[in-house]
């Protein structure tokens, strides 16, 4: 089962009982109806319990008592990766040929807000000051009010939802670099802090350079942290958003180096193959 709800969660417990098969539970987000009894006692029951993120890990095991939990990533589509030898690191950005700073995905409210917002305005701010930078939002926006008034802002394109899918991975190829935002406000981090967004490990697969604006008890900035990403920026401040993204126009050589090598380890270890060869490590242990 792989759950969000706590609906999905029991139904998937009621499907093995009738089946008398064995159950695994992979939670791909953390809500707090998962720690009442009742759930529990169906997560406690599972043959495997499987989690996103080694937050989510350290969560479940304090409230399950279980020892045998299991982090398992997204892994990105063999489309992502690009030919790293053909490569350019040398890129002079211009008023005609600004830097190309995307998002991709959903835009949510309860995930983004007090975040995003800032990083529209730094950005819009920064291209009516003639610093060469544009920002391209592609994805649909839920509620559709959401950003109504920051994606009118000079420098700014919203392109709409994305269809279809695979043409996600041309935008991708378009992209100079990729941000991704998350919440600072408390309340809506308290369950997201737990999960990150399934196209993570997809941008850092493309050796662009990749900036997330958000808190730093996350399992966004945890997996950042632990593959070497440099460009954060964890305490909610427009004015260190706007150094960080002059320093990746100034000095994007560089950060397209350390970009490389993310890409590297992400093709190592987090790619397909190496995921499903574990996935299938695991199922043999659970049926053994």
């Amino acid at each position: 089962s792989f759950i969000y709800s706590p609906c999905t969660l029991l139904f998937g417990s009621w499907i093995s009982q009738k089946k008398k098969c064995k159950h695994i539970i992979h939670i791909a987000d953390h809500c707090d109806f998962f720690l009442q009894p009742k759930y529990l006692e169906a997560i406690r029951a599972a043959d495997s319990l499987l989690v996103i993120s080694n937050r989510m890990k350290a969560l479940y095991e304090k409230y399950t008592q279980r020892k045998d939990i299991k982090v398992f990533h997204n892994f990105p589509d063999d489309r992502c990766f690009p030919e790293l030898d053909s490569i350019s690191d040398s890129r002079i950005f211009s008023q005609s040929d600004p830097l190309k700073l995307v998002f991709i995905g959903g835009l949510y409210e309860h995930l983004h807000r007090s975040s995003i917002e800032d990083i529209i305005s730094s950005v819009s701010i920064l291209h009516e000051q003639g610093i060469p930078i544009e920002m391209h939002i592609y994805g649909a926006r839920y509620p559709e009010s959401f950003l109504d008034s920051e994606i009118e802002k000079n420098g700014i394109t919203h392109h709409g939802i994305v269809l279809p899918l695979e043409t996600k991975y041309t935008i991708m190829e378009s992209a100079d670099a990729f941000v991704i935002p998350s919440s600072f406000d408390p309340t809506l981090n308290i369950h997201y802090q737990y999960s990150f967004p399934s196209k993570l490990t997809e941008l850092l697969s493309t050796a662009k350079p990749v900036l997330y604006y958000g808190p730093s008890d996350t399992s966004i900035h945890e997996f950042l942290n632990q593959i070497g990403s440099s460009i954060t920026v964890t305490k909610r401040s427009p004015n260190l958003l706007n150094e960080k993204l002059i320093n990746l126009i100034n000095n994007y050589s560089a950060r397209k180096l350390d970009a490389v090598k993310i890409c590297r380890i992400i093709r190592k270890e987090y790619n397909m193959e190496a995921t499903l060869h574990k996935f299938a490590t695991h199922l043999t242990h659970i049926n053994s």
